[in-house]
């Protein structure tokens, strides 16, 4: 009867001590920062090079890209962009915006290609609709506004956001 009540004892005595050293360990990497860091999404793409948005559905697609504070403003930077769509059911109407994270201004231009048109709602919208298995253009260059005011240790984010819809926006 002492052995049970001895082996029960060191076995509660071991699991204490196992979920102690679970839980040191977890609060230090907690502390610095690996739960949150482990959340964040990496961009590997930098303004410039191509992207490519895929749309197999209505809804909402967004792709970015970093680059640094020290580009420069009110330039034209090339910066091609598409959109490609898989199998889908029917016809889909597009708008598309840009988005830039970790400034206050968001007067940032897409041009290039034709066939969108700009609206006062701060969208571009398609002229027509996008069919299954197509490859349109959304733009080719970016320009960011001098407005903006972009520091240069600090790195931004352009997102390319692109809507989808089976029904026609309405725009203003």
């Amino acid at each position: 009867m002492k052995k049970d009540k001895k082996s029960v004892k060191s076995i509660l005595i071991a699991i204490i001590v196992i979920l102690s050293i679970i839980c040191t360990i977890s609060i230090i990497y907690n502390f610095n920062g690996g739960f949150y860091y482990s959340r964040i999404v990496e961009y590997y793409k930098i303004l410039g090079e191509g992207l490519e948005i895929n749309i197999n559905q209505q809804g909402t697609e967004v792709v970015a890209c970093n680059f640094s504070g020290t580009n420069l403003l009110n330039t034209d930077i090339k910066q091609e962009v598409t959109i490609k769509t898989a199998d889908i059911q029917a016809p889909l109407y597009l708008r598309a915006k840009t988005e830039l994270i970790g400034a206050t201004m968001q007067e940032n231009i897409m041009f290039g290609y034709t066939n969108w048109v700009t609206s006062e709602d701060g969208y571009m919208y398609f002229k027509q609709t996008i069919t299954s298995n197509e490859k349109i253009g959304l733009c080719k260059y970016v320009r960011l506004s001098d407005n903006n005011k972009l520091e240069t240790n600090i790195n931004y984010i352009l997102a390319f956001i692109v809507e989808a819809s089976t029904t026609p926006f309405i725009t203003t």
